[in-house]
């Protein structure tokens, strides 16, 4: 009866959260309206036809985002990506639909750009609120699922931890099942009292309707056993999910999924793919053209400065490896002049080294593809000749494209490495923006870059003023 009520309730949360979002929806297209036109009436012609092309759009955009799948135990932050993502497709898609079907004018010039601000805001913060009320729920014990484990101890120990306070997520942890052939001494005495007994008694503790859901964490090894206990649970309803030991892997952005029809564990991938692949394109491109309209009399001032104070060209072109190990050539102004077999860097030149300015033209392998406005520094052809074979996973960093900007160099890792640690410390950044990229962190990264370089800007010409008083 319980587990019923579960499931029924399942069907209601996705039923309210499509009406919460049609309301939503066209709650918002209302509010534009009335925002362009000045009218406290209801839809004319034209708006009313662009808002149900919009929410039948929206429509399938969410089916493809999968919007309305089962989001119990996973991070708010995945939910909103997925909705939010599918709303703005959503909108990008209008606009030519428009296009066809009338005149651009017909709907008023800020009309579209209100309704997006506005969906977006009303879809984000509905969903926050429901975490925030479903979390109260599932800490009172209400709207729960309830979990039984199988293991044989080892990985098995953190999983039971960790599920027995996992009741906020929805998950309320029953017990295990003990799958060891003898007692090893390893159990801590609170596990020993969630122990259920041998696997034996599993079956029969399952179809009583004493848990919801069967979690297995067996080592790979053990695929007799997994299949003797899937053959013991083949008349009961409860969910089984298997929980393999990947721990003891070098992981970067792992997950499930498929390929050719075939169920995979992706034990290291890239994130830039399908719709995080068409979202970083769409933030790089839109910032570096930005960036380049703003900047362009910084660029003209700095390419002065390079053209009196060095002979030869305005760029240096060194050759950096890219995303997937491609090479490509980089744009930055020439901070050196040839001298005497080496590089003499000119007082200018360490001036835009310092303050980071000599890889503004890097916008321009932006725009071209090449580069990323945040990802991993690229380094120099002699650094990954030097680490890739002494520092392990040093090739994983090469899974985005790099970037202008990064995870590591707002901590302070933009500096020439001196030693293999200086290296490792470096990757460790650089894999773990890559584990946790979202847009966010994009922005956060690029604010944070602005006022570092600010910073240095200002010390900069700080320090030059006070070396030219001295003189």
């Amino acid at each position: 009866m319980k587990r019923a009520l579960v499931a029924e309730s399942s069907v209601m949360r996705g039923l309210l959260a499509r009406s919460l979002d049609i309301a939503t929806i066209v709650a918002s297209s209302f509010a534009g309206w009335w925002l362009e036109t000045g009218s406290t009436g209801w839809f004319e012609g034209d708006f009313l036809r662009a808002a149900l092309i919009g929410l039948l759009l929206t429509g399938i955009c969410s089916a493809h985002w999968a919007v309305y799948r089962s989001w119990r135990g996973t991070p708010l932050r995945s939910e909103l990506e997925a909705v939010l993502g599918a709303w703005l497709l959503a909108v990008l898609l209008l606009v030519p639909v428009l296009e066809l079907t009338g005149e651009p004018d017909e709907y008023g010039r800020h009309w579209l750009l209100y309704w997006a601000l506005f969906g977006t805001a009303g879809l984000a913060g509905w969903r926050v609120l429901m975490r925030r009320a479903q979390r109260y729920v599932h800490t009172g014990g209400r709207d729960v699922r309830r979990v039984v484990l199988v293991t044989n101890g080892g990985f098995g120990l953190q999983i039971i931890e960790q599920l027995a306070t996992a009741r906020w997520a929805g998950f309320e942890f029953v017990g295990w099942f003990d799958e060891r052939d003898g007692d090893d001494g390893r159990i801590s005495a609170a596990a020993v009292q969630r122990c259920l007994g041998p696997t034996e008694r599993l079956a029969g503790f399952v179809e009583d309707g004493n848990a919801d859901e069967v979690w297995i964490a067996l080592p790979f090894r053990a695929e007799a056993r997994l299949r003797s206990i899937l053959w013991s649970l083949r008349h009961c309803t409860a969910d089984i999910r298997l929980v393999p030991d990947i721990s003891s892997f070098r992981l970067l952005n792992h997950s499930l999924g498929e390929v050719a029809g075939l169920p995979v564990i992706n034990l290291s991938s890239t994130p830039m793919s399908g719709r995080n692949r068409l979202l970083k394109a769409i933030e790089d491109r839109t910032l570096a053209g930005a960036c380049l309209i703003l900047a362009a009399p910084l660029l003209l001032v700095i390419a002065l400065g390079v053209y009196l104070t060095t002979p030869g060209p305005l760029f240096f072109r060194p050759v950096r490896l890219g995303y997937d190990g491609r090479p490509f050539r980089a744009w930055k102004f020439r901070c050196a002049v040839p001298h005497a077999g080496r590089n003499r860097f000119t007082r200018f030149g360490v001036f835009l080294r310092h303050t980071g300015l000599e890889g503004l033209p890097q916008l321009l392998n932006v725009l071209d593809g090449s580069m990323a406005i945040v990802g991993p520094c690229p380094h120099a052809a002699a650094y990954n000749a030097q680490y890739k074979a002494r520092v392990d996973g040093y090739m994983s960093r090469f899974k985005v494209k790099p970037g202008l900007t990064g995870w590591a160099q707002i901590h302070g890792h933009d500096q020439r490495i001196e030693s293999i640690e200086d290296m490792e410390r470096r990757l460790a950044l650089d894999l773990e923006y890559i584990e946790n990229w979202s847009l966010e962190l994009d922005l956060r990264i690029v604010l944070l870059t602005v006022w570092q370089m600010a910073g240095r800007v200002l010390g900069g010409l700080r320090k030059a003023a006070a070396q030219q008083i001295r003189h």
